[in-house]
């Protein structure tokens, strides 16, 4: 019994609620899912620290789902006590009327019980004592509030498990056709705005499986984009060599997001083995391959060169996004906004239908507010009638 009291106590749910908040907000600041080297060369010492710690998949991670579990089952103990309790009040509000101090009619009780029943109030009698009562759904807000937050929980976690994820780059211009027929296409892409600060956005359109095509929409780190039963995530973003390529008088340009080996006879020529910022300028890796020979080879971003027979310019390299698409659950998401719609109402009778009950008898009446701060306003009102 102990055990039981210590999991559905206030206490402890909001020791978990506090611990839950302060991970999910370590994880919208720590970028989530990225390799080792990357925490360890942007946070340097504290990389070691969020890898071991589990903080760059926070979500995943085995005490945020341990907390998430510990937190439902507080809900669901705290859920069951206030339907029991909910199930007794009427009872004991009429106890607790009983032991209330009686007060003088500020009218006649005829007169009382009419300015009761205009205001709303349903009577009752249990054949000795006459009661009345009001904004009785007031008792389930509580009830409520808990039930929706186990909501979402349970549906935010289902989401989450049970969404299908994938990653893909996509390069200015092209396009990616998903397994149901749905294709991302993907305008423009920006690194950085006018003034030359980090800005990460993503000019995107989508045609559904149906083939209903988007109108065009801009998608940036926290603001993603939803069509056709997907959503996108602007997660990260690469570079892409750019290079173009002259061949008995015929030019093609290359966006490159892979080592390639690019050869006119398919022996000789060179490979384009990925960029390299020196001293802070993108500089091309070339690997020369003629005769059986290889070089390694630097050039800048305007050169040009001639190998193999092919002219060969080197442009600027070119930016483009790593985008998350997620497809959840059928009617996931919307039983998810129900939950949150769920919550609404139930902090609204938490907080603005606070139960009201009288005992009327021949020499007065006695008064219930499930709120003490709301009745002297309620009786100041009763008073004016």
């Amino acid at each position: 019994m102990r055990l039981l009291r210590f999991l559905r106590s206030m206490k402890f749910g909001l020791v978990l609620l506090s611990l839950i908040i302060l991970l999910s907000l370590a994880g919208s600041v720590i970028p989530q899912g990225r390799e080792a080297g990357f925490y360890q060369y942007t946070y340097e010492k504290l990389g070691e620290i969020i890898i071991r710690l589990h903080l760059d998949n926070v979500f995943s991670s085995f005490y945020f789902i341990a907390l998430l579990a510990l937190l439902c089952i507080n809900l669901i103990f705290c859920s069951i006590l206030r339907v029991q309790n909910i199930a007794k009040q009427t009872h004991t509000i009429e106890a607790l009327l009983q032991k209330t101090p009686i007060r003088s009619y500020p009218q006649s009780r005829e007169s009382f019980e009419e300015t009761l029943k205009s205001h709303g109030f349903r009577f009752k009698s249990n054949g000795k004592q006459n009661y009345c009562y009001k904004r009785f759904l007031g008792h389930w807000g509580s009830f409520l509030t808990h039930l929706s937050l186990l909501l979402i929980l349970l549906l935010g976690g289902a989401m989450i498990y049970f969404s299908e994820v994938q990653d893909f780059h996509i390069l200015p211009g092209e396009s990616e056709i998903l397994a149901d027929n749905s294709v991302i296409y993907v305008d423009e892409f920006q690194i950085a705005d006018e003034q030359g600060l980090p800005d990460y956005r993503t000019l995107i359109r989508v045609k559904d499986r149906h083939g209903t095509l988007s109108e065009q929409a801009e998608m940036s780190v926290n603001n993603p984009f939803s069509f056709g039963g997907y959503t996108l995530y602007q997660q990260s973003y690469a570079i892409a060599g750019n290079i173009v390529i002259t061949n008995n008088n015929q030019e093609q340009q290359l966006l490159l997001t892979e080592q390639v080996f690019l050869s006119p006879d398919g022996k000789n020529g060179f490979v384009y083995a990925g960029l390299q910022e020196i001293h802070k300028q993108l500089m091309y890796r070339l690997i020369r391959q003629e005769n059986g020979q290889q070089s390694v080879f630097w050039g800048a971003v305007g050169d040009a060169f001639s190998i193999c027979g092919m002219e060969v310019l080197l442009n600027e390299p070119v930016p483009y996004p790593g985008i998350r698409v997620k497809a959840s659950p059928p009617f996931m998401l919307e039983s998810l906004y129900a939950a949150f719609l769920l919550m609404i109402v139930a902090l609204y009778l938490c907080f603005f239908h606070v139960p009201v009950a009288f005992l009327l008898r021949d020499d007065g009446y006695a008064l219930f507010v499930a709120k003490p701060e709301a009745s002297p306003e309620f009786l100041v009102e009763f008073e004016k009638e």
